[in-house]
């Protein structure tokens, strides 16, 4: 399970480093935001599995593009050093939140995975979700990254301003890719939370953001 969360967050950040050239420091922090989404609708509201996987995708992906808003026009180390420094920021009000996210102490899942009433918290059921879910992703950011709009992202990576003068919106594809980025990142924390039935905020601090790179 542990590998395949990692697969997928590394596909994830593929999209945006490996096919757009954004060298991304701070990827882990989307993953935390992802995985702290999907463990507070768990506990507190009692929302199903179902149910929070995806709204931890769409939590990232929000916080992705007000990330993105300011800094998609810095370039090269700058960029970098903004995400690095992002990402920090969020690991700290994970960690200092103890009133929402219940600081060092982390959250606790008790639910398990649960689909349409049937138990799934057995390590082999559990499995295979994770591979169906995984895999689904992965397929949809190898697509993604093997298409035209794929070919775009790549025009940025080999040359920006090159890719600007032909017309192409380099500052929206940017966002784009950063928010889609995100999303799988908060898909990849939702299935950690619910997998490993426990989060804190070291799970998702810069030495995660590195290997993940």
């Amino acid at each position: 399970n542990i590998a395949m969360i990692f697969a997928l967050l590394a596909a994830s950040l593929h999209l945006v480093t490996g096919v757009a050239g954004l060298l991304h420091l701070g990827h882990a922090a989307f993953y935390g935001i992802g995985a702290y989404t999907a463990a507070l609708l768990a506990t507190e509201a009692g929302w199903p599995f179902l149910a929070t996987l995806p709204t931890a995708g769409i939590a990232a992906a929000f916080f992705a593009v007000l990330v993105a808003l300011p800094t998609m026009r810095l370039v090269s180390i700058y960029f970098a050093v903004a995400t690095l420094a992002i990402g920090q920021m969020i690991y700290l009000v994970l960690l200092n939140w103890v009133e929402v996210t219940k600081g060092p102490n982390g959250i606790l899942l008790f639910g398990g995975l649960e689909i349409f009433g049937y138990d799934l918290s057995a390590p082999h059921l559990a499995y295979f979700v994770v591979a169906m879910v995984t895999a689904v992703s992965i397929w949809i950011i190898h697509r993604l990254s093997h298409s035209y709009y794929g070919n775009a992202l790549r025009s940025l990576r080999e040359d920006d301003q090159c890719a600007d003068a032909l017309g192409i919106d380099t500052v929206r594809l940017k966002i784009e890719a950063f928010t889609l980025s995100a999303f799988f990142a908060g898909i990849a924390g939702g299935l950690w939370a619910h997998t490993t039935g426990y989060i804190s905020p070291p799970d998702f601090n810069f030495a995660t953001s590195i290997l993940i790179l």
